[in-house]
């Protein structure tokens, strides 16, 4: 099913999550609407029994699913996949201003993930789902409809071309991506380079969603070229004995159907692929669907001798994963942490008529169905109702040991510093704030060493602020797991005399800034842009009496004209103003001016430009004291 977006600019944002529906934004909520099929994509009705998610279906066999969307990652925008580069740790890919954006986050329960910074990749636009094995990291990226020119450009240089570099029209960029490779550590990717030049050399085809294989030797992706079964296929290569990578060889009408198959996941065990289809037999919608790989397979890609024969079956046995986990709607992007029955998360856009700020859902969110063991006693309890009868495996019993804590709570201690001077601050203001409850739990004052102690219950995320009358502020957010032997915790913090704030602009914008402000080497950081300002204006209200007025920077990257630019960085000084004023901060208080593109900060050794001038866009301020 070939398919493109009404606009342009949306198409190329979501051209990395599948090719395949439109996306309509109008007044009414967010819906998915897939045109009739054109070329003989035709899919039956899945009729298999519905897996049942109660309790009571745990009561002959040990355990049960439930289904739940997971919690404080999930949005009123989209939240695509989560791809997990360890057992505890996953790249969030999700939809912030129309880009498509990763960050990091952390399992604090399984329905429970905390974000913990943004992702270090020098490489410009729109980024797709991560696959990691080892230090090998695989993902696809495709071009902004937009000028590569940047700040500063007038609408009248772009049309004359004059000076500035123009990328692809949008009508040539729409709908393409192409797949990348480099090396992963931490929460940064570097050596980032296409995977081979046989993929998209041209812009002329759709390659995405690339996931590895276990020992990183061949890897699967969803592609709209020429030679497969009908619509998107999923395709693999495998590494060469120059350690290149193989023509793609598509994976046989097994996997694909005439219709699209899209978001490819292979099992840690290298026995499972997980896979999304509107082809086949579904309960309606994009559902998912799993299929035996052929231990030949995997034999064939170690000795180097994969078949392109369509006669060779490298995949069998494909299921529906069913309902309840597959609905009316489309569920996408299957992925596990380790053993895909124990934890399966997956994106579903089930509850976008539901979407609203309170329940912090809506378009495509993040859900885990999650394996549950009973405790044995309820083994031989007697049936409240008959069971279905659903094929179950062998329970796994889990004995009632008691688990003994030698810590129930935890120690928490710290240092505050002057940033500049690095002294210790005596008396310095410290509050802890419940982030669960939203709530300040404890207010103190650092001792004459610039110390201060206290102790924490586990199991709750806290947020930590150190302020000083003549500074600003410095603050941290962590969360220690009820399970963690963890008992002592120390942490630093370091109070500036001038904030500057890295609320993070796109290009020639001063009104909707992206989600998660950055950090001091222009990486995002867990923290958005609002709680920032919400910091800020508390510190500003918290030492009123002895400030007589903050002044406001606005700086712009070194792109574009300097009197464009001027007025770029007063607009964005501007929008901080006018936010403090909102959070109560009087308007007199607060003076803002720009200085443009002319007080730049000096480029690091082999700094990413694209890096570089996410941290020239900021804003600095100062405070300026009242006269004693």
């Amino acid at each position: 099913m070939k398919i493109f977006f009404k606009t342009a600019i949306l198409f190329v944002t979501l051209s990395l999550v599948f090719e395949g529906c439109s996306l309509m934004r109008r007044n009414e909520p967010k819906e998915l609407m897939c045109p009739v099929p054109s070329q003989g994509c035709k899919h039956g009705k899945w009729q298999g029994l519905t897996l049942d998610t109660t309790p009571d279906a745990g009561k002959l066999t040990g355990f049960y699913y439930r289904i739940v969307p997971v919690r404080q990652i999930n949005s009123v925008n989209d939240e695509w996949s989560l791809s997990f580069v360890n057992k505890k740790t996953a790249a969030l890919n999700f939809t912030d201003n129309n880009r498509q954006r990763l960050m990091i986050t952390r399992m604090a329960a399984p329905d429970r993930f905390v974000t913990e910074s943004g992702m270090y990749i020098p490489k410009d636009g729109n980024l797709g789902a991560l696959s990691v094995v080892n230090d090998l990291a695989i993902f696809a990226s495709s071009p902004i409809p937009e000028f590569s020119s940047g700040e500063g450009v007038t609408d009248t240089a772009k049309r004359e071309n004059r000076e500035f570099k123009i990328p692809l029209p949008n009508e040539q960029i729409t709908g393409n991506s192409n797949i990348f490779e480099g090396k992963i550590k931490e929460n940064r990717i570097s050596d980032v380079h296409p995977v081979s030049e046989f993929l998209n050399s041209d812009f002329s085809t759709w390659e995405s969603q690339p996931a590895l294989f276990p020992g990183g030797n061949a890897f699967v992706f969803a592609s709209d070229r020429s030679g497969g079964e009908g619509g998107t296929d999923l395709w693999f290569s495998y590494r060469t004995k120059d350690g290149g990578w193989s023509d793609p060889i598509n994976c046989g009408d097994e996997i694909n159907s005439k219709c699209d198959e899209i978001t490819p996941f292979i099992s840690t065990d290298g026995k499972t692929i997980y896979f999304s289809s509107n082809g086949h037999e579904t309960v309606g919608g994009y559902d998912i669907f799993s299929a035996e790989i052929k231990q030949e397979l995997i034999s064939d890609i170690k000795n180097k001798k994969v078949s392109d024969s369509k006669s060779k079956v490298y995949f069998d046995k494909i299921k529906n994963l069913r309902a309840p986990l597959n609905t009316v709607a489309d569920e996408l992007f299957p992925s596990c942490p380790d053993d895909c029955d124990s934890l399966f998360y997956f994106s579903s856009n089930q509850s976008t008529g539901e979407s609203n700020m309170l329940m912090m859902r809506g378009g495509f969110d993040i859900y885990l169905r999650e394996k549950l063991i009973l405790h044995e006693k309820f083994k031989d309890k007697p049936v409240v109702r008959k069971a279905p009868e659903i094929e179950f495996a062998e329970p796994v019993i889990k004995p009632d040991a008691p688990k003994i804590d030698k810590c129930p709570f935890f120690h928490l201690s710290g240092k505050v510093f002057h940033a500049i001077t690095k002294l210790p601050l005596a008396k310095a203001e410290v509050s802890i704030k419940d982030n669960n409850k939203n709530v300040v739990i404890k207010e103190m004052k650092t001792d004459a060493n610039g110390i201060f102690r206290l102790d924490l219950d586990k199991g709750t995320e806290y947020e930590v602020t150190a302020s000083s009358e003549d500074l600003f502020f410095d603050s941290y957010s962590f969360n220690v797991e009820r399970e963690d032997t963890m008992c002592f915790l120390h942490r630093d913090l370091f109070v500036p005399e001038k904030l500057v704030l890295r609320i993070n602009f796109p290009y020639d914008n001063y009104t909707t800034p992206y989600k998660f402000v950055l950090d001091s080497n222009g990486i995002e950081m867990g923290r958005v842009w609002e709680t920032e300002l919400n910091l800020l204006a508390e510190n500003i209200r918290m030492y009123n009496e002895k400030v007589q007025k903050i002044i406001l920077v606005g700086h712009t990257d070194d792109q574009g004209g300097i009197e464009y630019n001027d007025k770029l960085g007063k607009r964005r000084a501007d929008f901080v103003v006018n936010e403090l004023i909102k959070r109560g901060i009087p308007k007199e208080h607060l003076e803002d001016r720009s200085a443009g593109k002319l007080e730049p900060l000096p480029q690091r050794p082999g700094e990413d430009m694209e890096i570089y001038r996410k941290r020239l866009r900021r804003v600095s301020l100062e405070k300026i004291f009242k006269k004693k």
